[in-house]
């Protein structure tokens, strides 16, 4: 019976030890977490967190004006000059007058509208033109150096799409 007794008291120091060693680690977590909820900076969570909800916020302000200018760049961008062709050449072969002084130039956007500049240069004289573009063609006639410039810049065009 006396090793009962001994058991008991064994069982009973155990038993305290276990509850010093669990007061001891409620003491320290509890510490912790204050230490957690209170911050470094003497904040507490929820005002770390409002800091964090209000630049969040502002960061969902400037994503908002980013997507919007960058749709206004992308509607600029379909009606800006995008296809350019060039084709130099002597529209007066043989007679050595003009050299590959002239040229035809061709400008398209997206949608394949805009214009066709086209000089004859020659020693004593210089001509330019303009022709408009509207959907890849010309309501006027164009000469074979246009026509080489205009499919120039219609493969700029796509190359770059």
């Amino acid at each position: 019976m006396e090793s009962l007794v001994i058991s008991t008291d064994v069982l009973l120091y155990i038993l305290i030890g276990s509850i010093v060693i669990l007061i001891i680690w409620i003491i320290h977590l509890e510490y912790k977490l204050k230490h957690f909820l209170g911050g470094k900076s003497a904040k507490t969570l929820e005002d770390t967190l409002l800091f964090v909800k209000e630049q969040l916020n502002k960061q969902v302000i400037v994503n908002q004006k980013t997507v919007s200018e960058l749709n206004h760049v992308n509607a600029q961008l379909k009606t800006s000059i995008r296809g350019v062709g060039m084709i130099r050449f002597n529209p007066f072969k043989g007679t050595g007058v003009g050299g590959n002084q002239s040229f035809a130039l061709a400008f398209l956007d997206n949608n394949q509208n805009g214009i066709i500049l086209s000089s004859l240069y020659g020693r004593d004289r210089f001509s330019a033109f303009a022709k408009p573009i509207t959907q890849g063609t010309s309501t006027f006639e164009l000469t074979k150096e246009e026509s080489q410039a205009l499919l120039k810049a219609q493969e700029t065009l796509t190359s770059s799409v």
